[in-house]
């Protein structure tokens, strides 16, 4: 749910494990909470920002880390990366969240 954020006010995005009724290997098991700022500077609305689902695995939390590197240089700065996150539990499978601008 937007509670009115808008572009450039984003601070942050995190994935987090939701067990509930969900199997938690399934990418649909997580939940997203974000951290904005009103006093940013408004860039507009958020509909041009775009998510993708880099990985899901079981991997460590190096390994996620390593592929968030890895391809963030990859996307290079014109993706405008604005938040990657991973959650993992465990042993249990972990994945890793981009959320970027196209314009």
């Amino acid at each position: 749910n937007n509670l009115g954020a808008k572009r450039g006010q984003i601070i942050a995005i995190d994935a987090h494990k939701y067990i509930g009724d969900f199997i938690i290997t399934k990418p649909q098991s997580y939940i997203f909470s974000a951290w904005w700022n009103e006093s940013l500077t408004d860039r507009g609305d958020l509909r041009n920002y775009l998510f993708e689902e880099g990985i899901h695995n079981i991997g460590s939390w190096k390994d996620h880390f390593n592929y968030a590197c890895e391809e963030a240089e990859l996307k290079g700065e014109s993706a405008k990366i604005f938040s990657i996150t991973s959650s993992l539990r465990g042993n249990e499978c972990g994945s890793t969240y981009w959320f970027y601008g196209k314009d």
